[in-house]
């Protein structure tokens, strides 16, 4: 547990090697950012799960697939102090996506293209 602390703990970079919103904000303004960015994804996050309980969604198969490649997308996107390997996850899941909906085989493409640019 000690070990993510103190890797929590071990810069004052909003984003390390990472294409999401921070690689454009100074990190001179670190500690008022580091909250505010941690303030709004706890609230997009609270709002996804909001939205999709109120929708009333039947549950299947593809569509829990679909919500999981969402979310493991946009979270490294709006957290701060991420790092590339963060990433990983929505690069698999964009994958198992593109096979369960053939239509948007453009989406991991494009998800991967972002990444090697990470």
């Amino acid at each position: 547990m000690a070990v993510y602390i103190t890797q929590g703990t071990a810069n004052e970079l909003l984003s390390l090697y990472t294409p999401n919103l921070y690689t454009w904000l100074p990190d001179a303004q670190f500690d008022m950012l580091l909250q505010a960015g941690m303030i709004w994804a706890t609230a997009l996050g609270l709002l996804f799960a909001f939205v999709v309980y109120r929708s009333r969604l039947k549950l299947s198969t593809g569509m829990i697939v679909e919500l999981a490649t969402i979310s493991v997308l946009v979270t490294p996107y709006v957290l701060p102090k991420m790092h590339d390997r963060y990433f990983f996850p929505g690069d698999t899941f964009t994958i198992l996506f593109s096979f369960w909906y053939p239509r948007y085989v453009t989406v991991p493409v494009l998800v991967q293209f972002v990444s090697v640019f990470g």
